[in-house]
């Protein structure tokens, strides 16, 4: 399945990223700042995304990734 994670480099969204990764998931990574550095976890992903979603140039970035599901984990 094809996933798109928001929030990705949080407490939650990283650990939850990288579990579906492990899974055999297509994770797409959306960071707000810099992606973690556990390059382990940076190998996982099938894409890091990094922007603002508030911009809406990086919002219809993101609107034409092909996903199945979206996670949305920004606070």
């Amino acid at each position: 399945m094809e996933i798109l994670i928001t929030g990705s480099n949080g407490y939650l969204g990283s650990r939850l990223s990288f579990e579906l990764a492990k899974q055999g998931h297509q994770v797409t990574a959306v960071c707000h700042s810099k992606p973690i550095k556990d390059s382990e976890w940076a190998s996982q992903m099938k894409e890091i995304l990094i922007g603002d979603i508030r911009d809406q140039n990086f919002v219809e970035q993101i609107c034409s990734q092909k996903v199945d599901c979206i996670i949305h984990l920004i606070s």
